[in-house]
């Protein structure tokens, strides 16, 4: 038609239309009706164009069988990323371990198997002929009568492993030994009263954030120490570890120690002030300059005492002091009012009292905090950020097991989970979305915090919410596995439809498998009425989630699956068309 030429983009598709007025007078009348919707429709299709652009990708699907779901399979061990896994076999009267498909050799007895932090290396204890030695990534170590099961251990960068192991002597006395990287360091004889400790679980040798230094515990004559750098600490009845040994810096040392009917906070080997009852809960500042613990009052309760000074007036209810991020600012909760009330008490100062008081956030670059409260009279909590106080709903939260956080990586965006009149849903820089019957955050913000994505459920269908859009309508959508890629461009999780497991990016599915991620290796797989237990922790942190579905580059998706009795290592490589 003359007159009318339509306008297109780069790919050649239609965005636009130029009417000339003049040759087409007849419609003139409904030229402002036509562009009214045709603006609509335009602003659709350009939303339509952005959204088709994130799901311009083809995926391609590697798997390596790592394992078999058969009587033989005794325990599985999965890496941190899911890059590599490993298994503990049995047949007969031996014992083996298989790495990423490969069987090591035949063994009396295997233990403590270990990944190193960046899942590069695998380590643990064999025993052949009575005797016992530590096989890192297939090679045989020095072989010695006993080992201490417990103490196996990777620095944080993975380079080093520690462990501790014995002799018996022919005079009936053990010869200990710290061995790092398979060198003895230092010999301690039973002979002298001396023997290598232990001071609560995963904390018989602990290795300092940066992996340069080295801390254990030591016995002597019924005494306790700790050795730092080799260098030995002061003597005590009992120490013990409430989550600080070394700082976050790798500057300082600090733990809990007992010398007769006194106990006391010893930093950098300087004891602090002494307590009828143990202190805890101790905490550095992100930075390393600022230390924070709790102390028994008279009174029986707890207060803070952050670098040095007490806060005796104040009972603490959350158990712990939170810095912020820059190590400046200091938060906790206390009772209020003879116990009949609950603050906040942000840099020093106490803030209003409410019925209960939840955990306290502060944002990534410190200039912000928040938390939830609980207004008694009206039976509605509501977030009070930065001392003003938000809408009140039946329930808000956005922290739990995930690490989920109420602030975008950039500090500047907010999401909150809500649960009010009988929905759920997720508000965004205060702006309520969309309803659901059920809703799940993990980490809602990308890391260029410019997108959101948790899941949903409709009656019985769930969805994923990318950007405020759903996804296709699935029988289940794995909460824990969405995730974004480092580059923000892309967003996956784990989704299920009709007894099959998908992993999804950017709303295309990849192949299907009986089963992935928690769904087929949570923390046991079945087998035959029998569960095989699976761990994904480290000693760093024991309580740590698995992460069901992880990035290993921007392009590259790392997960765990099952196909029959095949477990599988699932690699999904995203392709940009």
């Amino acid at each position: 038609m003359t007159g009318i030429q339509f306008v297109t983009d780069e790919k050649g598709r239609k965005v636009g239309v130029l009417i000339d007025l003049k040759k087409h007078g007849a419609i003139k009348e409904r030229v402002v009706a036509v562009f009214v919707l045709l603006g609509v429709f335009l602003t659709i299709g350009a939303l339509a164009a952005c959204h088709s652009t994130r799901n311009n990708v083809s995926l391609k699907t590697t798997t390596f069988v790592v394992g078999k779901l058969d009587a033989e399979l005794q325990h599985l061990f999965i890496s941190r990323g899911n890059g590599h896994v490993a298994s503990v076999r049995a047949s007969g009267n031996k014992v083996w371990v298989v790495h990423d498909g490969v069987e090591g050799k035949r063994f009396d007895w295997v233990t403590s198997i270990l990944f190193s932090p960046d899942g590069a290396h695998l380590a643990y204890f064999a025993q052949r002929d009575r005797r016992w030695f530590v096989v890192l990534d297939g090679v045989e170590g020095k072989p010695y009568d006993s080992v201490a099961a417990e103490t196996l251990i990777f620095s944080p960068d993975g380079n080093s492993l520690a462990y501790n192991a014995a002799y018996e002597t022919l005079s009936g006395t053990t010869k200990q030994f710290r061995v790092l990287n398979q060198k003895e360091v230092k010999e301690y004889n039973s002979a002298n009263g001396e023997e290598l400790s232990c001071i609560g679980i995963h904390a018989c040798i602990r290795f300092s954030p940066n992996g340069r230094r080295l801390a254990y515990a030591l016995r002597r004559h019924g005494h306790i120490m700790l050795v730092v750098d080799g260098i030995e600490g002061r003597e005590y009845d009992s120490i013990g570890l409430e989550k600080a040994l070394f700082s976050p810096d790798s500057q300082h040392t600090a733990y809990l120690a007992q010398r007769g009917f006194e106990y006391f906070v010893v930093v950098d080997g300087a004891e602090m002030k002494g307590y009828e009852r143990f202190p805890g809960y101790i905490s550095f500042s992100a930075d390393g300059k600022h230390l924070a613990y709790l102390a028994w009052s008279q009174r029986g309760w707890f207060f803070p005492v952050i670098d040095g000074v007490e806060f005796p007036e104040h009972h603490i209810t959350g158990l712990h002091v939170l810095f912020s991020p820059d190590g400046r600012r200091s938060a906790y909760s206390i009772d209020s009012n003879g116990g009949r009330g609950q603050s906040m008490v942000v840099d020093g100062e106490q803030g209003p009292e409410y019925a209960n008081v939840g955990s306290v956030e502060f944002s990534p670059d410190s200039k912000h905090v928040v938390y939830p409260a609980y207004d008694r009279n009206r039976k509605k909590w509501f977030t009070v950020l930065d001392g003003v106080e938000g809408k009140r709903y039946d329930r808000v939260e956005w922290t739990g097991p995930s690490s989920e956080s109420f602030f975008s990586p950039n500090s500047v965006h907010t999401a909150v989970w809500i649960k009010d009149d009988g929905k759920e849903f997720v508000a965004v820089d205060g702006v309520e979305q969309k309803k659901y019957d059920e809703v799940g955050i993990g980490r809602v913000f990308s890391p260029d915090s410019k997108r959101t994505a948790y899941w949903a459920k409709r009656r019985t269908k769930y969805f994923a919410v990318v950007d405020g859009s759903e996804s296709e309508p699935y029988d289940r959508v794995e909460w824990a596995s969405i995730v974004f890629s480092p580059d923000s461009r892309h967003v996956a999780y784990i989704a299920a439809n009709k007894g099959r497991d998908f992993i999804v990016v950017d709303g295309v599915e990849a192949s299907g498998f009986d089963a992935v991620g928690s769904y087929a290796v949570g923390t046991s797989v079945f087998r035959e009425n029998q569960d095989i237990p699976v761990d994904y922790a480290d000693v760093y942190d024991p309580l740590d989630v698995y992460d069901p579905l992880v990035f290993a580059r921007k392009d590259l998706l790392y997960a765990i699956g099952r196909e029959g009795n095949n477990i599988l290592r699932i690699e999904v490589q995203i392709l940009e068309r």
